[in-house]
């Protein structure tokens, strides 16, 4: 699939460009982005900022840490590896690697 440039404000000042898929033709409007540029081939800016977008990661890494700590001899360490892509309109995906989603969890039990 092809990709393209996007732009994320983070804070009041900054941007950051991130590497989207690109899932509309060129002649469709894509929903979610916020026109900046008349010319083709400059970036657009995405609806959402970038601390948006991932304010999602925090319900989901809430979600596997409870979860974890209420087993029965619950690990000293818990360690979420994600892979993650963004949309044009903001949305935080769990990236696909090698033909499933990708989330790693790490435990660690310390003898004490």
């Amino acid at each position: 699939m092809a990709t393209k440039l996007v732009e994320f404000k983070i804070g009041d000042d900054e941007t950051i460009l991130v590497e989207v898929e690109d899932v509309v033709q060129d002649d469709e409007e894509e929903e979610g982005f916020r026109p900046i540029a008349a010319k083709s081939g400059e970036i657009p800016q995405a609806a959402k900022s970038f601390e948006e977008s991932l304010a999602a990661l925090k319900p989901l890494a809430d979600a596997v840490i409870n979860k974890l700590k209420g087993a029965a001899i619950p690990p000293d360490e818990i360690k979420i590896d994600l892979e993650l892509k963004l949309t044009g309109k903001g949305s935080i995906i769990l990236a696909a690697t090698e033909g499933s989603a990708s989330l790693k969890v790490g435990m660690t039990w310390r003898n004490k």
